[in-house]
């Protein structure tokens, strides 16, 4: 059975009792990063939930208790084996429920031989029998003499690391001193059991290592300052202690076998995994604001309007063109944003008279004192109408090449949109997100020096251009969202044509490029907060809009090569999770490009629980099977999701309620298109084919309307 790497993550932090990072890598032993207090620990695919626990258990204790730089008064394996003592015997005591799983865990690695105990206890040395003793001396008699059972209490009473060194170092000079009379080698100031110190609690805490004993002992030799990691269970053959040049038999074996035996649990195979980070960044070097992009486009109409040559002219007729066409889509518009905004309003209305209360008033109401016999409710009543929330909204334009033959009418949805939300004075920013800001202004890639391994890179040109925004005046507005209109069609294809909608060249800095989705997700991590303290707006949704999935993240890795250690970006993947160390959230890896979306939208929305996400997704014929088939929103049953392809192709618009977005809407790609469908008509039509085209006409702007009724309800 699969383990759940997430739900043990979070029993290491609930354990350690702090927002621990918990990272689980194909390593051999488990790693602890006191400074940035990141835990890693290896995958122990074989192992069971039992195990498991157990393990993550232990690596927790010496996270919280064994200290990172110490000093080895003897071989590190006989502090293994007392340190091990003291932190499982700390984690029972601060854990009640932890004894259970221990007993459960080292029972079941007792029954798997993982000691390599064989049944025959007595061919081990006292630091093996001690290890035995405190992992599974509840199910095999461990035996001691006198003396033995001395150190055996000893590591039992150990309560600070001061006390697991010193016990270690007093084992190690015992044994030393039976192997050497074993082999009659022993010297005359062998220390004995009358000699050593015996283990009162306050001794032992006001007893350091480096003492003159230590000194004066021609055994002993100056240790060495060691490093260790989370887990104190690796062997070190060579310390440089007075232990580099025993015989075997001074080691622990039984530490040594378990050591070999887990890393056998241990998954090595295929690719490791990469965590990858969303950092707080500025706003503003990743936006264009929309003073700029103003003077920017203006600077280019500017230019054109200038020219003289016959070609140039023909562009200037284009400029008229484009504005007499937007007056003209303005006037248009206003019936379906007054549809828009009058549901909006009715929904809020009806939420807050929902939450309405009534209450009674101090005052006799005249009307009703003639009913004085049999109404004891004479008093006036007054009804409380909460006071409704703030409302912003913030747009993501998909910027693209793929969006050529649908982004002019996805702009007037947008405008349409902005437009309601003047009205109802909401505040709101559009960004488009493009890869063309080194085209737009000088642009240079993060230095080497500046990036953080694991931080999702903003490099390649990403940007965010605001096309839009409330805080500009009437005027300001209108040139503002003139130049988006010609922008739009200067980049966009005429319907079944091959010719632009304008001819006219796109401003500078403003034609399509790739679709960076993720990295614009990942930069509204840092605007969500800034747009909701400029505004104070208490409700906030975020509108994307977009015709396809998005290109690949990049994240900083560092390599080690020939020529040392170098940071580049490499492409978010399958082998690939998310962490957000604010929320303390991991997400689980994910395999195709719509998935990679669906994550990065869930941790928008679990670190600003205010934050409503709107999708509209524009769908070409060709994509629609795929991408219904591989959202998996209704399952991955195939009679689910044929049934929602049927649906949408009999209404022209798909509602997913079941995704990481509060409401996705699936369109066909000329789904906003504002097609003349009498423009067709020849002179000589007949009525069934006039009465057609008024079908169409009206079906469009039917599913229109409930698109924008369904809009309406999800932000009021």
């Amino acid at each position: 059975m699969a383990i759940n790497t997430g739900v043990k993550g979070t029993l290491a932090k609930l354990l350690a009792t702090e927002d621990l990072v918990v990272e689980h890598r194909k390593c051999e032993t488990a790693q602890f990063d006191v400074e940035r207090r990141v835990l890693t620990l290896p995958i122990w695919e074989k192992a069971s939930e039992t195990v498991y626990d157990l393990l993550v258990s232990h690596e927790v204790g010496h996270a919280l208790f064994t200290p990172r730089e110490w000093q080895i008064p003897c071989p590190q394996s006989f502090i293994n084996v007392v340190e091990d003592a003291r932190v499982e015997k700390l984690m029972k005591r601060k854990y009640q429920g932890l004894p259970k799983t221990f007993y459960a865990g080292y029972k079941e690695l007792n029954e798997l031989d993982f000691f390599g105990v064989e049944g025959n206890v007595s061919k081990f040395t006292l630091i093996d029998r001690i290890n035995l003793f405190y992992k599974i001396g509840s199910f095999t008699y461990i035996g001691f003499n006198d003396d033995e059972q001395y150190f055996c209490d000893r590591v039992g009473k150990c309560e600070t690391f001061e006390d697991v060194c010193l016990a270690a170092r007093d084992i190690f000079r015992y044994m030393k001193a039976q192997f050497e009379e074993d082999e009659n080698e022993a010297p005359d100031d062998v220390p004995t059991f009358d000699d050593l110190p015996q283990p009162q609690a306050e001794s032992i805490e006001n007893e350091g290592i480096d003492q003159e004993s230590d000194i004066d002992d021609p055994d002993y030799s100056e240790p060495e300052k060691q490093e260790v990691s989370a887990g104190v269970d690796e062997v070190t053959e060579s310390d440089g202690t007075e232990g580099s040049d025993h015989h075997e038999p001074l080691e622990s074996l039984t530490d040594k076998v378990f050591t070999d035996k887990i890393k056998e649990y241990v998954q090595t195979g295929g690719y490791d995994t990469e965590y990858v980070e969303i950092p707080n960044i500025d706003p503003n070097t990743l936006t264009v604001g929309w003073k700029e992009v103003l003077k920017t486009a203006e600077e280019t109409w500017t230019s054109i309007a200038n020219e003289t040559s016959e070609y140039h002219q023909f562009e200037v007729q284009e400029l008229r063109r484009s504005a007499e066409e937007y007056k003209e889509f303005y006037k248009q518009s206003q019936k379906e944003v007054n549809y828009l905004v009058k549901e909006f309003e009715c929904r809020k209305s009806a939420s807050a008279y929902a939450r309405a209360t009534t209450s009674r008033t101090g005052v006799l109401d005249t009307t009703k004192l003639h009913t004085y016999k049999f109404n004891e409710d004479l008093f006036k009543k007054v009804t409380n109408l909460p006071e409704g929330k703030n409302h912003g909204m913030l747009f993501l334009l998909d910027w693209s090449g793929s969006m050529s033959n649908q982004l002019f009418d996805t702009v007037k949805q947008v405008l349409q949109l902005c437009w309601f939300c003047k009205k109802t004075q909401i505040p709101f920013r559009v960004y488009a997100f493009t890869h063309n800001l080194s085209g737009f202004r000088g642009f240079e890639p993060t230095s080497e020096d500046d990036r953080v391994m694991g931080n999702v890179a903003f490099d390649n040109g990403f940007g965010l251009l605001e096309m839009l925004s409330s805080d500009a005046s009437i005027k300001e507005y209108d040139r503002l969202a003139l130049s988006l209109w010609r922008n739009a069609g200067a980049n966009s294809y005429a319907p079944k044509s091959w010719g632009r909608i304008y001819n006219f060249r796109a401003a500078a800095g403003f034609s399509l490029s790739g679709t960076p989705l993720l990295e614009a997700l990942a930069a509204m991590q840092s605007i969500v907060p800034r747009f909701q303290k400029q505004t104070g707006v208490q409700k906030l949704s975020l509108s994307i809009l977009t015709d396809g999935e998005s290109a690949p993240c990049q994240y900083y890795v560092k390599r080690e090569n020939l020529f040392g250690g170098r940071s580049y970006a490499n492409s978010f993947s399958q082998h690939c999770q998310l962490r957000d160390r604010k929320t303390g959230k991991v997400y689980p890896k994910k395999n195709n490009p719509v998935e990679h979306v669906n994550i990065f939208v869930e941790s928008l929305k679990d670190r600003y629980p205010y934050l409503k996400v709107l999708g509209f997704r524009l769908i070409p014929p060709r994509d629609v099977k795929p991408y219904f088939r591989l959202t998996g929103y209704m399952g991955y049953h195939k009679q689910h999701w044929e049934d929602a392809v049927k649906s949408y192709r009999k209404h022209k618009v798909y509602e997913f309620v079941d995704s990481p977005y509060d409401k996705l809407w699936v369109l066909p790609a000329q789904a906003l298109e504002s097609e003349d469908t009498f423009s067709e008509l020849k002179e000589d039509a007949t009525k069934a084919q006039v009465g057609a085209a008024f079908k169409k006409m009206f079906k469009a702007k039917g599913n229109n309307k409930r698109m924008l009724t369904s809009f309406s309800e999800t932000i009021a």
